[in-house]
């Protein structure tokens, strides 16, 4: 990585991860001097991998949500010029748990937002359902962010 030194910078952006560089990107695109610094000699955060003997652990997080067109990642990587450069994948189920008594999928609608096996207890059928009744209105107002533009502009 190259590093650039000055004696004045408009901002520094403490944390190279995701919300430092991505804070950075959008603040230098405006004009401001900016430094971004961070305790490691890379960027990323917690968004990378390391090797311990022949195996390599991704720590990074396992699950991005809001990369949808329109949607609030792909509104960023497309105002950084960095949306061509990434791929994402729909997952389905979103979650699966598994246990000895209740096995759970969570896939990403709100109708099967907990969606338990068939062989589980009406009563279990009927706790999911309160849970869903819950959650998803949370749900529903974080995935409103989402701008009808495919495009990006804002």
């Amino acid at each position: 990585m190259t590093t650039s030194r000055s004696d004045s910078y408009d901002v520094v952006v403490i944390g190279a991860g995701l919300a430092g560089t991505t804070a950075g990107a959008l603040l230098a695109q405006q004009g401001m001097r900016v430094l971004v610094a961070d305790h490691r000699p890379y960027p990323g955060g917690v968004c990378h991998s390391f090797q311990r003997e022949v195996f390599t652990f991704d720590v990074g997080p396992h699950l991005l949500s809001g990369c949808g067109d329109g949607w609030v990642v792909d509104q960023l990587l497309r105002r950084i010029g960095g949306r061509e450069k990434v791929e994402f994948l729909p997952v389905d189920p979103l979650a699966r748990g598994v246990s000895p008594i209740t096995p759970l999928t969570s896939p990403p609608t709100e109708k099967g937002f907990w969606t338990y096996s068939p062989s589980t207890s009406p009563e279990s059928a009927a706790s999911s359902a309160r849970c869903t009744g819950r959650c998803w209105p949370c749900t529903g107002r974080w995935m409103s962010c989402r701008t009808p533009s495919a495009s990006g502009s804002t």
